[in-house]
């Protein structure tokens, strides 16, 4: 019962209600004073608003057997998935885009998540030489890409002159940029991580070290 009245006032508080119900059942009990924890607002603060027809969770599982949770976010004709935490970011930046470029960030993305299967694509178009893939990709699962972390822009539609501005702004609210390690196209989301290296799995042996 006590472990009942603590859940109790733990949901009155995090949807805003003032603990009354609990508070009743708890003194009709005659039960020890309780002080519920504070609201984990910065946990809450994380979690996205759901508007209508505006995303979905996307689900996928590394082989290492983590689950991951990802949204699937429509914009416009188009479909993106990506990690909640990159889904804030992106949003941060779209009315920077409007006002310095006339569209929203979402126009300007030719990737953002990657299946594995894509990514081995990638990494073997690379392998046989292939003249459109300019950088070495990582394999499969090693991709900052397959946990919806990473995102990459079409920088050849961004004039010259306002582009060192977007990479400016985008390193200001926590990206860290491709151009700084030879792939100017790429940006990724270093607070992930940590997350990601829990996660992936280790190397394969097929693994080419050669540039």
């Amino acid at each position: 019962m006590y472990d009942l009245i603590k859940n109790i006032m733990n949901i009155e508080r995090e949807s805003g209600l003032n603990n009354n119900y609990a508070k009743l059942i708890h003194n009709s009990l005659n039960l020890p004073k309780y002080y519920p924890p504070p609201i984990l607002e910065k946990i809450i603060e994380q979690i996205p608003k759901k508007k209508k027809n505006q995303y979905e969770l996307y689900y996928i599982e590394t082989p290492t057997g983590h689950k991951i949770e990802l949204l699937k976010v429509k914009k416009g004709n188009k479909e993106f998935i990506m990690h909640n935490k990159m889904y804030e970011k992106l949003n941060t930046l779209s009315d920077y885009f409007k006002d310095i470029l006339g569209q929203d960030i979402f126009s300007y993305i030719t990737s953002l998540y990657r299946s594995p299967e894509e990514q081995e694509q990638l990494y073997n178009r690379w392998l046989n030489k292939d003249p459109d893939i300019v950088h070495k990709p990582s394999e499969a699962w090693h991709s900052k890409h397959n946990y919806g972390a990473a995102v990459d822009l079409a920088i050849s539609r961004i004039p010259k002159e306002k582009f060192p501005a977007v990479v400016e702004q985008m390193k200001r609210i926590g990206f860290k940029w491709g151009g700084d390690f030879g792939d100017p196209v790429h940006f990724e989301l270093p607070e992930l991580n940590k997350w990601i290296e829990k996660i992936k799995p280790k190397r394969s042996k097929n693994w080419h070290s050669t540039k």
